[in-house]
């Protein structure tokens, strides 16, 4: 046992990454939920903690969202870019099932979930998921969930939230005294350290934020027109009967063929049947 124990020392060895200002942001969801009570009815709804964190000044920027699912995933990522203003390089999040595609992932390479693969397009980064089952291929943003339950849900336990907006403005206060607290070990705070080396170094935002997109198929009719929730969507006469791709966000319509976008709408809300015809 003695020597079994002395070998597994030596196999525990770490290595330091030096961190390069600017490079990388790290993105997790943090472990402990916070709550939101229902005024009316007294029920008590769990609220989910997302954490992302620049990794060279541990500067974080810190959301709650209803749910953990795919649009708040996207939503957290917007909101986040705008709030350090600017890009990173690289992005690191971890093997949710929001970020990749757990059926055609393995252990030794990670497949993206397409709009999120499409927002690290819009935003011109790279994603670089975690390993399965290795937290220190994300230190920053592992070692803060600790931190922020410490000072944000822990510090929120004993008030009352009624809304998931009243919860975030007290998130985003607690988040923002966390952020000017001096370092123990070196001089300055993570807001001094992300003002001075890293936001000068950090890509210019795109000149709008990424909206998620929805993907369907749809057959042109005769009237060269394609149906999708209740309204008509004009393309070119020569796709009649052909079978295109169809990219939805709240704002836009878009139409492909073959990869190739061949049309695009305004998206149409209020009576069914009203048609957008390019002439």
């Amino acid at each position: 046992c003695y020597y079994i124990q002395q070998n597994e020392q030596k196999s525990r060895a770490t290595m330091h990454i030096p961190r390069k200002a600017g490079q990388q942001i790290e993105v997790d969801w943090a472990g402990d939920p916070a709550k939101i009570i229902d005024p009316d009815t007294g029920e008590i709804t769990e609220a989910w903690i997302f954490v992302g964190v620049m990794t060279y000044s541990q500067y974080a920027f810190v959301e709650a969202f209803i749910n953990e699912q795919q649009k708040a995933w996207i939503t957290a990522h917007v909101h986040m870019y705008e709030f350090f203003g600017g890009v990173t390089s690289i992005l690191v999040p971890d093997n949710a099932p929001t970020a990749t595609n757990r059926k055609q992932s393995d252990k030794y390479e990670s497949v993206l979930i397409k709009s999120y693969e499409e927002l690290a397009q819009h935003y011109n980064t790279a994603i670089i998921p975690a390993r399965v089952h290795t937290p220190k291929d994300k230190p920053s943003a592992e070692g803060k969930a600790g931190p922020v339950s410490t000072w944000i849900t822990a510090a929120l336990r004993n008030e009352q939230f009624f809304s998931l907006g009243e919860l975030n403005q007290a998130i985003r206060q607690k988040l923002e005294d966390f952020s000017h607290r001096p370092f123990q070990k070196k001089e300055g705070s993570r807001y001094e350290i992300f003002r001075d080396e890293e936001l000068p170094l950090l890509a210019p935002l795109p000149a709008t934020p990424y909206e998620l997109a929805e993907w369907r198929q749809a057959t042109v009719q005769f009237n060269y027109h394609i149906a999708f929730a209740g309204m008509l969507y004009s393309v070119p006469h020569e796709y009649i009967k052909r079978k295109v791709d169809v990219r939805v966000t709240d704002k836009t319509i878009e139409v492909f063929y073959n990869h190739n976008r061949i049309a695009s709408h305004r998206r149409l809300y209020g009576r069914k049947g009203q048609y957008s015809t390019i002439t």
